[in-house]
């Protein structure tokens, strides 16, 4: 196994041994490297995987002397062992476009120009934070042929206009981008398009935005999720506000208007109550384009993380994942708190990442399936926390060119250049390996026949205790799944190649090649 890093006081992986085995390799690690950003306190955010296998690490760095923000990147070198120095200054870069510049939304362009997402403002006064993008060359440094010197910010300085942040971003063939926001006071949630000189688009609209107002709609700074459907219709997850806390999905048609077919008139509301703060709401599309959306559960006492599958065209959620359609975790904890959603492109697994543990906010990850059940991590069933912690949790994560997933963290340390109790080192933990990791092998069960042609059966060749199981293709998407182990799958509309048999259940994972001819 490859030895895999972290961001901020915290960098691991799962990688999940080849076809009959699912250990992880981010159990435990022992060993650091440390990079300072030497400017304050610094968040991750989000992490981007380049072609040639460089994982970038995008986030916000706050200045603690003059109470300030600067959007910020590191680059790892293809042997994630330390930063890249071709990029930037020794491998990071901070830049601000106004006095407050944010990142907590990156993606790649085709040509990997860097695009950042988030909000500006020239002070404090909340009345003034605007969305925008940022476009830096892949070297770090700002592409000023692109919008206002490398950025483009919209709306005006008015709590009723344009406040808000970039919560999503899409490049298209023809060079433009679009940028999903929400804001509050009142709540908006919108849609605006730049052309490819990074300009408002105003051939999309009359000034290249369409918004709607949604006044339940709760906005937070550094929380939020835009995402984007193959039809080129627009999914906004976010939280509303009405006595209690909410999970809100709102759904844009492609010019930027509410889907009436969606929920009701557009707008989800999951009647479950979660975290008001200090915990984030976020989401990811599985293969199948299903909406899977992670929260932390409200309660004032210990929290759990949940999981909502729902139904992208019609805003209905799953209720056969989870428990009525919720999955939560087992173990609770007074510190738990939601900070990133990843689905392996594998399996379908779905892991939910942030803070953890009743002596303070630490490093936890929870594992669950397809089908909303907690299954073996590290040992454990669903949760987990590292053995080794390094404080305020995960924050990010990736999966690289190799199919491994890299976590980027957040860890408080004092920074002596940004004054008392202010600021945070980059460190890249190594040396990782396996602890307490149950393994289960081909013996677990059979196949036959295999290869196969149009029917396949299933035997346990153990006790082992299974009630699921899925058949995925190359490509991870789940094809075929159910709780019944003993009946006959007719496979005879699959097209030939190579396939993934998987069962889950208490025993934990266990899978097998299938081939069709």
């Amino acid at each position: 196994m490859k030895t895999l890093y972290l961001f901020l006081f915290s960098l691991s992986c799962v990688l999940l041994l080849n076809n009959t085995s699912y250990g992880q390799s981010y159990c435990n690690y022992d060993e650091l490297i440390s990079v300072d950003h030497s400017v304050g306190e610094d968040t991750p955010f989000k992490l981007l995987v380049q072609e040639d296998g460089k994982i970038m690490v995008v986030g916000t760095t706050y200045y603690g002397l003059d109470n300030n923000f600067k959007a910020s990147v590191a680059r790892l070198d293809e042997n994630l062992q330390s930063l890249d120095l071709s990029f930037g200054n020794e491998g990071k870069v901070q830049h601000t476009w106004d006095s407050r510049n944010t990142a907590i939304s990156a993606t790649l362009q085709q040509d990997n120009k860097i695009l950042l997402g988030g909000y500006q403002a020239p002070s404090n006064a909340f009345s003034t934070f605007r969305p925008y993008i940022a476009r830096l060359n892949n070297d770090g440094s700002p592409d000023e042929s692109w919008g206002e010197l490398g950025s483009s910010s919209f709306g005006t300085e008015s709590p009723t206009d344009g406040r808000g942040a970039v919560v999503g971003m899409k490049e298209f063939e023809d060079g433009s981008v679009r940028a999903l926001f929400i804001g509050s006071n009142p709540g908006i949630c919108g849609v605006a398009q730049l052309d490819e000189n990074g300009n408002l688009d105003t051939l999309f609209s009359e000034d290249g935005i369409h918004s709607v107002e949604l006044p339940l709609l709760y906005w937070q700074t550094d929380y939020g999720k835009g995402l984007f459907l193959e039809d080129s219709s627009m999914l906004v997850i976010s939280k509303s506000f009405n006595s209690i806390t909410r999970p809100m999905i709102i759904k844009l048609n492609p010019n930027g208007s509410l889907d009436s077919t969606f929920a009701t008139n557009g707008t989800l509301y999951i009647d479950f109550g979660i975290q008001y703060n200090y915990a984030g709401i976020h989401a990811e599309l599985d293969s199948e384009e299903n909406l899977i959306v992670a929260a932390t559960q409200g309660d004032s006492g210990s929290h759990k993380y949940v999981v909502f599958k729902i139904n992208s065209e019609t805003g209905i959620l799953d209720a056969s994942f989870g428990e009525e359609g919720i999955a939560q975790s087992i173990i609770s904890s007074i510190s738990n708190a939601a900070h990133e959603l990843i689905i392996d492109p594998s399996n379908g697994d779905i892991y939910v990442l942030g803070a953890g543990g009743d002596g303070g906010a630490e490093n936890a990850i929870w594992r669950i399936n397809s089908l909303g059940e907690e299954i073996d991590n590290c040992g454990n069933t669903g949760y987990y926390q590292p053995t080794v912690q390094y404080h305020w949790g995960f924050w990010a994560a990736e999966f690289d060119t190799e199919g491994d997933m890299i976590i980027a963290g957040r860890g408080s340390t004092v920074d002596t250049t940004s004054g008392p109790n202010q600021g945070s080192n980059i460190v890249f933990p190594r040396a990782f390996f396996d602890v307490n990791v149950e393994e289960h092998t081909e013996t677990d069960f059979s196949v036959y026949p295999n290869p196969a042609n149009d029917l396949i059966n299933v035997k346990l060749n153990s006790k082992d205790s299974y009630s699921h199981i899925q058949i995925s293709n190359h490509l991870g998407q789940i094809i075929y799944q159910s709780t019944d182990l003993h009946s006959t799958i007719n496979v005879s509309e699959l097209a030939k190649g190579l396939y993934n048999v998987r069962l889950s259940g208490k025993s934990g994972l266990s899978s097998q090649r299938l081939i069709l001819n």
